[in-house]
């Protein structure tokens, strides 16, 4: 069972290797402050034990999921909704392993989101407004700026923009071709000599960008560096960056330091 608290960015967590019902229901009444008046419960329970044949299946493996997966939902559940009917107020949100659950839970919460899709536990492939022809006006802005930034108009660029349930960061998978050739060791050494780029290049050793990496903090992030396999002078490569900061305001500042060191 993970809490957390709506007044602070706290959580806590409480463990029961087999659940009871008057070990939960104790939880319950014994939570700290800040977690002791839980308006939203969001019960979804995927321990999978006894997968072989059921010929060949422990019977404690399906004692134990049977625990967990029911009986500790209900215990949970059970145990919460008293405060919540007292308080007139809550949500119990029951999320499972069939597709379309999430969307299901959701449907009776109030109307009005910016998003086409539930973002939790999703990825929604749309951002921005329609722009006509099936095109988003955040996929058209990737094509433009990119053919701005680089100078180059006739840049061909075809972008799918994702919403991804991050905080914040951009992240782009980047499929770029060369006029030469370009291998991926220079490629990665030019990288890393670039002041604003920290390169983050061994996938089977776990060092690769990712957004947790990139939040808070003013560098682009890069990784995934490999030859695209059917296509000549082209490299396949995994750029992530905290879009509140690199692009924005970050570079308005970096653009002034420039300029002054230019005039004095």
């Amino acid at each position: 069972m993970v809490l957390t608290s709506s007044s602070s960015a706290s959580a806590g967590t409480t463990r029961f290797t087999r659940p009871q019902s008057s070990a939960v229901s104790a939880a319950i009444e014994t939570l700290p402050a800040g977690f002791d008046a839980p308006n939203v419960c969001v019960a979804n329970a995927g321990l999978a034990l006894g997968l072989e044949p059921a010929r060949q299946a422990q019977m404690s493996d399906w004692e134990q999921m049977i625990a967990t997966n029911i009986n500790g939902l209900v215990y949970t559940v059970r145990a919460i909704l008293p405060g919540m009917v007292e308080r007139d107020e809550g949500h119990v949100v029951m999320l499972g392993s069939v597709a379309g659950d999430i969307r299901k839970a959701l449907a009776g919460l109030p109307a009005g989101s910016p998003f086409p899709a539930p973002l939790v536990l999703n990825v929604v492939p749309w951002a921005g407004s329609d722009k006509g022809d099936g095109w988003s006006s955040e996929e058209l802005k990737v094509r433009n700026e990119s053919r701005k930034i680089l100078g180059i108009p006739d840049l061909a660029v075809s972008a799918t923009c994702v919403r991804v349930p991050v905080l914040t960061t951009h992240s782009v998978a980047l499929h770029a071709t060369f006029a030469s050739p370009l291998t991926v060791g220079e490629a990665r050494a030019e990288l890393a000599a670039q002041p604003s780029i920290v390169v983050l290049d061994d996938a089977p050793a776990g060092v690769l960008p990712t957004p947790a990496d990139a939040v808070g903090t003013d560098p682009t992030y890069v990784g995934r560096l490999r030859q695209a396999l059917d296509f000549p002078n082209t490299l396949d490569l995994f750029v992530v960056g905290d879009n509140l900061r690199k692009g924005a305001a970050l570079n308005t500042a970096e653009i002034a330091e420039l300029v002054g060191a230019g005039l004095s």
